[in-house]
C-alpha cells in the first residue's frame, strides 16, 4: 500500500457487506474519470484496475455484474469472500488530473500506469490478466465464450426521441451495433418512469415464444439516470440470432419489472 500512497494514491472509499451483498461508499473522487483504483486489505494490494468512466459507474458493475463480465463477477465474489471472513477491503484511487500531453496529445496516465503497477505488485486478484494482455489473442472457444467488457458510459438513444416511437407502453428502439454486440438497450427520459429503481431485477420476454431471461435496471451507466436494461449474454445472443445491426425492435412494457421485447407488429 505505501508503494501506491507513494505516488499519489489516497483512500476514498471501502466496501462493506448490506443483507449478504457487497455494497461500496465513496467518499471522494465518486465522479471523477480517468481513474486508476486499488482495493486494499490490510496494507495489502488485492486488485488494481483502471477507468475512463465515472468511478462510481465502475464500482456500480462490481456491485451488479452482467452475467458477460467475468472480471466483474470475480471480484464481486472476492470482495463478498473477504467480507464474510471479517476483512476490510478499501477502495483506493488515483485521478488523471489531464496534466500528462505531448505538443497537443494528452496522456491517459491510468492507461500507463496501470501495467506496470501489476507486474510489480503482483495483485492476486488481477490473476495473469497480464500475460493475456501480451499474448497473441486467441479466438473464443464457441460463440457463447463470455465477454469481460466494460459497458461505455454513454447516452445512446436517450437524447433522441426520433429512434424511439411509443403507443401507450410500447415503444421501439433502433438496435445499435453496441447493444448488438453487448446485450443491453437504453430507454429515453420520456419512458423511464415506465421502469423499477436502479438494481432492480427485470424478466425480459424474448420474441414470440416467450422465452424469459433475468436482465437487471441499471440507472448509474447514463448521466441522465435514464434506465439501461442489462440482458448480457441471453440478451445479446437473442439478438444477433434474430436481428440485423440498425433493425427495430418493439418492447411491450408490462410492469415495472416485465418487459416483451420481438419484431415489429
Amino acid at each position: 500500500m505505501k508503494r501506491l500512497a507513494d505516488i499519489g494514491f489516497e483512500k476514498i472509499g471501502r466496501w462493506v457487506l448490506v443483507k449478504d451483498q457487497i455494497d461500496f461508499e465513496l467518499t471522494n473522487l465518486a465522479n471523477a474519470e480517468r481513474v486508476l483504483y486499488a482495493f486494499i486489505s490490510n496494507d495489502d494490494v488485492l486488485y488494481i484496475g483502471k477507468t475512463g468512466r465515472a468511478l462510481r459507474n465502475r464500482m456500480y458493475n462490481y456491485k451488479y455484474p452482467d452475467p458477460t463480465q467475468s472480471t466483474n463477477i470475480k471480484n464481486n465474489a472476492n470482495i463478498r469472500e473477504a467480507l464474510c471472513n471479517g476483512g476490510l477491503v478499501e477502495i483506493w484511487a488515483l485521478a488523471d488530473r489531464g496534466q500528462l500531453q505531448v505538443g497537443e496529445f494528452k496522456i491517459n496516465m491510468a492507461a500507463g500506469l496501470e501495467d506496470d503497477l501489476i507486474t510489480k505488485l503482483r495483485p492476486p486478484w488481477n490473476g495473469r490478466q497480464i500475460a493475456s494482455r501480451t499474448a497473441s489473442p486467441e479466438k473464443p472457444k464457441s460463440a457463447n465464450a463470455a465477454l469481460d467488457l466494460e459497458p461505455p458510459d454513454m447516452n445512446l438513444d436517450t437524447a433522441n426521441p426520433k429512434a424511439f416511437e411509443q403507443s401507450g407502453d410500447r415503444f421501439e428502439f433502433t438496435l445499435h451495433k453496441t447493444y448488438y454486440d453487448q446485450g443491453f438497450f437504453n430507454v429515453i427520459v420520456a419512458y423511464e418512469s415506465l421502469f423499477a429503481r436502479d438494481g432492480a431485477l427485470i424478466e425480459i420476454r424474448l420474441g414470440a415464444g416467450r422465452e424469459s431471461v433475468q436482465g437487471r435496471v441499471n440507472r448509474t451507466a447514463n448521466t441522465n439516470n435514464t434506465p439501461r436494461i442489462m440482458g448480457g449474454r441471453e440478451l445479446r445472443d437473442w439478438f444477433q440470432r434474430n436481428f440485423k445491426i440498425n433493425g427495430l425492435v418493439q418492447v411491450d412494457v408490462l410492469s415495472k419489472t416485465t418487459i416483451w421485447i420481438h419484431r415489429p407488429n
